[in-house]
């Protein structure tokens, strides 16, 4: 399986892995040099397939803008992320 990347550059921002756990993730959001929010999700995995005779291994998912308050929440500062984080990763 392929693990969500370290970094990623999706919607115009830079998104930096910054904890994972068994079930979630928390990513810094960047413009720049400077962080915007932290945006926290549930690790899905999407399966592997076939596509035009051509094998595409299961893979972690980034959320889609769609997923977010169903499997990604996006918090202003670091405190709210983590108590977020800590509620998906524990309970």
């Amino acid at each position: 399986m392929i693990p969500l990347p370290q970094k990623i550059r999706k919607n115009g921002y830079d998104y930096t892995q910054v904890l994972r756990g068994g079930k979630s993730c928390i990513y810094a959001q960047w413009s720049g040099e400077i962080i915007m929010a932290y945006e926290v999700m549930k690790i899905r995995v999407k399966p592997g397939r076939w596509i035009k005779g051509t094998w595409i291994e299961e893979r972690e998912k980034f959320p889609a803008d769609e997923d977010f308050g169903y499997t990604a929440w996006s918090y202003p500062t670091w405190e709210r992320a983590k108590e977020k984080y800590d509620e998906l990763e524990y309970k």
